[in-house]
């Protein structure tokens, strides 16, 4: 491999995550930091879902009456620190794959 293909090193789970939110019928965000934005820096991860990404995925399922997206923007609020999973988890918020399955569970 070429040092100019590896700078081009695209994150598959960011991918992944975009291209699941197609199957589930979510077009393209013009929020930059959405999950389901049209493009991806190279080396840029995007596998968290923003409140853009959520509420798409609202109005094409409805809403669970349980959840609230006061996480969410406590989540896309605390942005500017740097990102992880974990503080991703303790904003009690949905991980795509997890909604992936949920969706799927419920309508079979």
């Amino acid at each position: 491999m070429d040092a100019e293909a590896a700078h081009a090193a695209v994150d598959l789970e960011s991918v992944a995550t975009h291209e699941i939110g197609h199957v589930l019928g979510l077009g393209h965000s013009s929020s930059p930091a959405a999950v389901m934005y049209p493009s991806l820096r190279p080396r840029e991860k995007k596998a968290e879902l923003t409140v853009d990404d959520v509420e798409g995925a609202q109005w094409l399922y409805g809403s669970n009456p349980g959840f609230s997206l006061s996480s969410l923007y406590a989540q896309d609020a605390a942005s500017m620190s740097p990102p992880g999973r974990s503080s991703w988890i303790a904003a009690g918020s949905v991980n795509l794959v997890c909604a992936v399955l949920v969706i799927l569970v419920t309508h079979l």
